[in-house]
């Protein structure tokens, strides 16, 4: 098991790895999975945007959304995927603070606009995604099909599941 951090990437082309990432509040996680070269990463970015904090991003551009996403997606580049083998799969953007008040800040809604922005930029679309809410979130990625598991504090549930399992 590959464990990201709040502002990490892990990358792995190891099929019988998975890769996790905890605490998803108003952080967004973002799972690749190439289908065809079989391999995967996950991105766990905390803000939105990095020109805001230029020595921040420095020194953890995984800590935000546009440069995070910019540099998982170079690093499948130079692995040698094509944009369109990725799975690409999302959650968090949650607001775990506001349940009782108002969220002035909507550091969850930032962080998911923000991803939007990117994917558009570059001609992506989500296999699918989980936003919002109040509860934070556990994502994992298996890299033996790209099947992408959400926990929350009151379910379990498959975000994307592949076909591939059905058919051993």
């Amino acid at each position: 098991m590959i464990t990201v951090n709040v502002g990490d990437f892990k990358f792995s082309s190891d099929q019988d790895e998975e890769i996790i990432t905890y605490a998803l509040g108003s952080c967004v996680g973002v799972s690749f999975f190439d289908s065809v070269l079989k391999k995967g990463g996950m991105l766990h970015a905390m803000l939105d945007d990095c020109d805001n904090h230029k020595e921040k991003c420095i020194s953890n551009p995984f800590m935000f959304v546009n440069s995070g996403m910019e540099l998982a997606l170079k690093k499948f580049i130079e692995e040698g995927s094509d944009k369109k083998n990725l799975i690409i799969c999302a959650c968090g953007g949650a607001s775990p603070i506001a349940k009782d008040r108002q969220d002035f800040f909507q550091i969850g809604m930032k962080n998911v606009i923000m991803l939007k922005k990117i994917m558009w930029k570059y001609s992506l679309i989500f296999k699918a995604t989980h936003f919002g809410g109040y509860s934070s979130r556990t994502m994992k990625l298996s890299l033996r099909d790209g099947s992408v598991i959400v926990k929350t504090p009151t379910e379990e549930f498959f975000l994307y599941q592949s076909f591939v399992n059905n058919f051993k």
